[in-house]
């Protein structure tokens, strides 16, 4: 792989970096990803300073693979970068709307694990625990409300606020789909129809 950017703004034009890939699917939290959680990137140890976002990440074929953006500020040559066909996605939609409209369910939540489900007496030990339901959003009108565990959206089951982000990236707005709910050990489900989130 080839990474191509301007690193650090120094005089005398781009520079091209070589490495392998590492992962496909890397799972990036939005503390300090500007892309936010759900979003799968590649992982390369192909040098990426500031500077090089935005540049490719190229094959030997001299194919455009992915769009590099990130480094991990606390490690050492590990590099992201947003598969193309993402991109191209994102792209499109700049073009046509001039923003990016994403489905919105409407709640805040914490990661649920042994510990949290511990300290709050839950039954479960995986999902989404809910802390916010936004007024007039899909999960106020659907009925869900502080304290719920989401379980599954849909057909897929729920283990994080990861799995819950990548299901809404992959649904559309107006999209109805069943929540399962886990509401004091008592399974619950609700019919939920996606907006649009609020920008």
């Amino acid at each position: 792989m080839l990474a191509i950017g301007n690193p650090l703004g120094l005089a005398g034009g781009p520079t091209v970096t070589s490495g392998v890939v590492s992962s496909l699917r890397r799972n990036l939290r939005r503390d300090w990803f500007p892309y936010g959680d759900g979003l799968k990137v590649i992982q390369t140890d192909a040098a990426v300073n500031p500077g090089n976002s935005g540049g490719p990440l190229v094959d030997l074929e001299g194919r455009v693979v992915a769009i590099t953006a990130a480094t991990m500020p606390w490690a050492e040559g590990i590099g992201f970068a947003i598969p193309i066909n993402d991109a191209r996605k994102i792209a499109d939609e700049l073009m046509a709307h001039g923003s990016i409209p994403r489905p919105w369910l409407g709640i805040a939540g914490y990661d649920l694990n042994r510990r949290v489900a511990y300290q709050y007496g839950l039954s479960t030990t995986r999902g989404v625990l809910v802390t916010e339901v936004k007024p007039e959003s899909p999960a106020a009108e659907a009925g869900i409300h502080v304290g719920d565990v989401l379980t599954s959206i849909g057909s897929k089951p729920l283990d994080d606020l990861g799995h819950l982000i990548e299901a809404l990236r992959e649904a559309k707005i107006g999209d109805g789909v069943v929540v399962e709910v886990d509401r004091q050990g008592r399974k619950v489900h609700a019919q939920v129809r996606l907006g649009t989130r609020p920008f």
